[in-house]
């Protein structure tokens, strides 16, 4: 049980600064539509997103990607082989973040 309830909390703070991410337009995203890991707050996100949307053995957390898409930020496989997802990409308005 504890360890669901700070999943939760690692979740809650994921939304948080994806919403954060995306109200700030002085955020720098690359030609090819990815935001710049060099930003703390992008490289914060893509370490939430580690530890919340993907379990020990790698793989995705469907329940909780779920609960990223409900806020308004499609998330979806990037690159996948036959076993799964090997990366996973949330869309927000102005550019992506990779994870995994």
């Amino acid at each position: 049980m504890e360890e669901e309830e700070q999943i939760d909390e690692t979740l809650v703070e994921l939304i948080t600064i994806l919403h954060k991410i995306d109200k700030d337009t002085t955020l720098k995203v690359r030609q090819d539509g990815h935001y710049c890991l060099s930003q703390p707050i992008i490289a914060e996100a893509v370490k939430l997103a580690n530890d919340c949307l993907i379990d020990d053995d790698g793989h995705i957390i469907r329940k909780y990607i779920d609960m990223v898409v409900m806020q308004e930020f499609p998330t979806y496989a990037g690159d996948m082989d036959r076993y799964g997802w090997l990366t996973g990409i949330i869309e927000l308005s102005r550019g992506v973040i990779m994870f995994g």
